[in-house]
């Protein structure tokens, strides 16, 4: 009897064993893998940026109000919905307070490894923090005016927690700024039986980023607190217009919108735990994340909608939750003009950036990357010391399945 016993209990476990095994095996297999291979990126080098602001005395732009600037490496870039134009974000210093500098880049007709786009001009943008966020949308494609999304009022002098939208002319290559208006209160962000209320997170918010996906008419905004990070999901042309009534640096409340809100999803999944930025496209979340020595992925997560004003709260933690997971195999080779020669970077000293995403003619997703080079070189002149991220910082390309 008690031998019965035991081989019950024993086959009982079995069955467990394999239940857990088969379930595993299964939410393993709901993640799809996408390798993107160093020849992949090389062949997609889109063009080479030149002109950019950096520590030197021919640098476009040396000072502001009168202090010297410490510029550091571009943080973020968009592209002008027309097609003319790049800005891109990265952070700059006067002392140790820090700031957004923004860049205005004229993209080239043509694309591939010998192309240049040069810098036309940089603009401080004051105590806007260390400039990670950055999208572009564009009222009248007939004129050469653009809202640039960033991030600004940042916490302890390090990221965002306003989102600041500035109207931007470009005028025979120069930036003039015409309207700003900033949406506050993310603290209150989330909604609740359709209401606006603080999220059971560990106070306080510190960084803020945002992405638009106008043919979906959705704008996301990821709110990161000291613990816990949402995304929250609303009504993209009912948000531009209210930011549109609004007079010249006034602004308008995250809580007004709790009526418009569409997805709220909590989730902690970034690749290697070191968020860098983020896309959404057509209801899925595009995570990138990577670091020096450790590599560049960006994870793909569903996110759930609900109609206006109903949305529920959604937590995802497992990686049974990644839709897929694009994996950027590190390998770039990179020549200033003025080197004497190219050298060939790994993950040891390449860190993804910046990326944006955009449907191609095929129905695909472009996914464009930026990476920041960790070196220094010598120029043919003999002069050591030369940093590497202002002298050939480049844009590079592939092509995913949406």
């Amino acid at each position: 009897m008690k031998r019965n016993r035991l081989i019950t209990r024993i086959l009982a476990l079995i069955l467990v064993a394999v239940f857990i095994i088969t379930s595993a095996t299964e939410a393993e297999a709901k993640t799809k893998k996408t390798k993107i291979s160093s020849s992949t990126l090389e062949k997609g080098k889109q063009f080479t940026m030149v002109n950019m602001p950096y520590n030197g005395t021919k640098s476009i732009i040396k000072k502001y109000k009168g202090k010297k600037l410490k510029i550091s490496t571009v943080q973020n870039f968009a592209f002008t919905p027309d097609g003319k134009y790049m800005f891109t974000t990265s952070e700059c210093r006067t002392g140790s307070t820090k700031h957004t500098l923004l860049c205005l880049v004229e993209v080239p007709e043509n694309r591939g490894k010998d192309e240049k786009a040069t810098c036309l001009d940089a603009m401080v943008l004051n105590k806007h923090g260390h400039g990670e966020t950055i999208d572009i949308t564009q009222p009248d494609k007939s004129k050469e005016e653009y809202n640039i999304w960033v991030a600004t009022t940042p916490y302890k002098n390090k990221f965002g927690k306003d989102i600041e939208r500035i109207t931007m002319a470009v005028d025979d290559g120069k930036m003039k700024i015409k309207k700003s208006v900033k949406i506050t209160g993310f603290e209150k962000g989330n909604v609740i039986n359709g209401k606006a209320a603080k999220f059971d997170a560990g106070y306080p918010l510190r960084r803020l980023n945002l992405s638009i996906d106008e043919a979906n008419n959705q704008v996301v905004f990821r709110v990161q607190f000291m613990s816990g990070v949402n995304y929250t999901a609303y009504n993209f042309e009912k948000i531009n217009k209210a930011l549109d009534k609004l007079g010249n640096n006034k602004s308008y409340n995250i809580t007004k919108a709790a009526k418009w809100q569409t997805a709220n999803l909590r989730t902690n999944l970034v690749p290697y735990n070191n968020f860098q930025s983020f896309q959404v496209y057509n209801n899925v979340l595009y995570v990138c994340g990577g670091h020096f020595k450790k590599g560049a992925q960006i994870y793909a997560i569903k996110l759930k909608t609900y109609k206006e004003g109903k949305s529920k709260l959604d937590q995802k933690y497992d990686m049974k939750d990644v839709s897929r997971v694009i994996d950027m195999e590190l390998k770039l080779t990179v020549k200033p003009e003025d080197a004497k020669e190219a050298k060939t970077f790994t993950k040891k000293n390449l860190e993804v950036e910046g990326m944006k995403l955009k449907k191609n003619s095929n129905g695909k997703l472009d996914v464009y990357v930026y990476f920041m080079l960790e070196g220094k070189y010598t120029n043919a002149a003999g002069k050591s010391g030369m940093g590497y991220q202002n002298a050939s910082t480049s844009i590079y390309k592939f092509e995913v399945k949406p």
